[in-house]
This record gives structure tokens, C-alpha cells and sequence, in this order.
């Protein structure tokens, strides 16, 4: 068996996307935009929610190991004048690349950080009792807006893989050798 190349900068070892490699538990990465989103209304904006991951066996072997989608939001509403509302799936297939609607996913895969969010059990807090996108923006008030949107792996456990896409509404970010393509 012929040793694989290795991937060149911004690359998978699959050869496209966003390679993250988060060698432990105490380690994170991110890749935000807060130029497309920045003070722009959450109501009626997250029609498409999406993304493509490659999951490698070794982090399948770990339940909820997954990178996660992230909004940070100002609510100032609810009590919460800032919070991030967080999106991790089950675990996809190994080895593959698996598209993931979040929109669509009717489990209670969707959280907020802070205290305002994870005192209640009927809030949706990340830490408590998570709930579906409708439920979770039906938590927020009129005027909530978005400071960022973007995809990482928190500091829970290690994980090696790609991001090859990150759909949100009407615009796909493509993770490329080029850089971050946006299309509509």
C-alpha cells in the first residue's frame, strides 16, 4: 500500500475542505464570519441550515463527537444580552463525506450557552435539555440578532477531520484550497 501524500495547507486529508485537527480535549477551532452577519436579524434568516463533514472512524468511536454549528446572538430580550446558539448532530458514517441538514433534523440536537438558558429546563440550554431549531428560536425575541455564524469543534474530546461546506440560508460557504468561496 502506497503511503497517502499529505494534504496541502487548508485541506483534508480527503482532499478538499476544511481540515481541523484537534489533537485533545483541551484544544478548539473555529471558523466564523461576522461580516455576512453581524447586527442582521436572526428572525426569519436561518432558512437553510446545513453542512458536508468527513468523519473519521476513530472519532465515531466517541458518541457526540461531532463539529458543532455556531451562531452568537445578542437577545437583549430575554435577559440574555449574548449567547451562542449551538448545533451538534449524532455522529455521521466513517470515512465518507455526509451532508447534514440541520433544519431538518427533528432530534434535540440544538442548545444555547448561558445562565438565562440553562437555569430553565424549558429554555433549551446546551447543558440541559436541548431542543429542535423551531423550538430553540421560538426562545429568542423579536430583536435578537446575530454577531457571527460559524462551524468548529469545542473542547470535549479529540477530533480529526474536515468541513467541506457550510450552507446558511441562501449562501454556501465552500471550504477550498483557494480559500472560503461564497455562492447563492
Amino acid at each position: 500500500m502506497t503511503p497517502e501524500a499529505p494534504p496541502e495547507l487548508g485541506q483534508s486529508s480527503s482532499g478538499e475542505g476544511l481540515n481541523f485537527n484537534i489533537p485533545t480535549g483541551q484544544d478548539a477551532v473555529m471558523w466564523g464570519n461576522e461580516a455576512d452577519f453581524a447586527a442582521k436579524p436572526v428572525a426569519g434568516t436561518l432558512s437553510a441550515v446545513k453542512y458536508e463533514v468527513f468523519q473519521t472512524g476513530e472519532n465515531s468511536a466517541i458518541a457526540g463527537n461531532m463539529p458543532s454549528i455556531k451562531f452568537e446572538i445578542s437577545n437583549p430580550a430575554t435577559g440574555a444580552t449574548y449567547t451562542t446558539l449551538v448545533y451538534t448532530p449524532d455522529n455521521s458514517a466513517s470515512n465518507t463525506w455526509t451532508s447534514i441538514d440541520a433544519k431538518a433534523d427533528t432530534g434535540n440536537h440544538w442548545g444555547f450557552t448561558g445562565t438565562y438558558f440553562n437555569t430553565g429546563t424549558d429554555r433549551c440550554g446546551i447543558n440541559g435539555s436541548r431542543c429542535t431549531l423551531t423550538e430553540a428560536l421560538s426562545k429568542l425575541g423579536d430583536d435578537a440578532k446575530f454577531i457571527s455564524a460559524g462551524v468548529g469543534k469545542g473542547r470535549d474530546n479529540a477530533w480529526h477531520g474536515a468541513i467541506r461546506s457550510l450552507t446558511i440560508a441562501n449562501t454556501t460557504y465552500n471550504f477550498t484550497a483557494a480559500g472560503v468561496l461564497a455562492s447563492n
